[in-house]
């Protein structure tokens, strides 16, 4: 099952794999601190758009670093990276553990009968990943028939402040300063 310490982020409650069962189920193992799991976010969001209802993508936190594993900093990585599906902090690798996942980012899938289909780890990998999920949805007979809407991140308060995620700043040494601002 899917169980973290760090709980739940953008759902009312805990998820299931039984309650997700007549789903494919999409299990994104990334931490921030990973640049591949910025692409394969955008790849999921395509695949649960388009098949809005029949693919679930739910990701997994396991943090790569120390530091990564504080949940203050899961939640503002979620808002820089405009993640709006559920996520799962998992600070302890229980589920990548459980998965046998060996890398960031891996995405594990999982047809809706509850049985894991295969891994595919590494990003830039969407042409394979499109047509696993096809191959799956026609072969459970889903495709087109997508059912209630996916789940979708609860709405998140607005950074107050100019900046929203500051990330380097820069100085001419003639009193001039620049902040990259990774999230405007």
């Amino acid at each position: 099952e899917l169980i973290g310490r760090g709980g739940w982020i953008g759902t009312s409650g805990p998820l299931s794999l039984t309650a997700l069962r007549g789903k494919v189920v999409l299990l994104h193992f990334w931490s921030p601190s990973c640049a591949g799991s910025e692409q394969v976010h955008d790849d999921l969001r395509r695949l649960t758009d388009r098949h809005d209802g029949a693919v679930v993508a739910v990701s997994v936190h396991s943090p790569k670093f120390p530091h990564t594993g504080d949940h203050a900093t899961l939640v503002r990585s979620l808002d820089r990276l405009r993640i709006d599906h559920p996520v799962l902090d998992d600070p302890e690798l229980i589920v990548w553990q459980q998965y046998g996942i060996r890398g960031w980012p891996t995405v594990v899938v999982i047809d809706p009968a509850g049985q894991v289909v295969g891994a595919l780890p590494g990003s830039g990998r969407t042409d394979v990943l499109e047509r696993v999920v096809h191959d799956v949805l026609v072969d459970h007979r889903l495709l087109g028939h997508g059912g209630p809407a996916r789940a979708r991140q609860a709405d998140r308060v607005p950074t107050n402040g100019a900046l929203s995620f500051p990330d380097k700043v820069a100085s001419d040494r003639r009193g001039r300063i620049v902040v990259a601002d990774t999230g405007n």
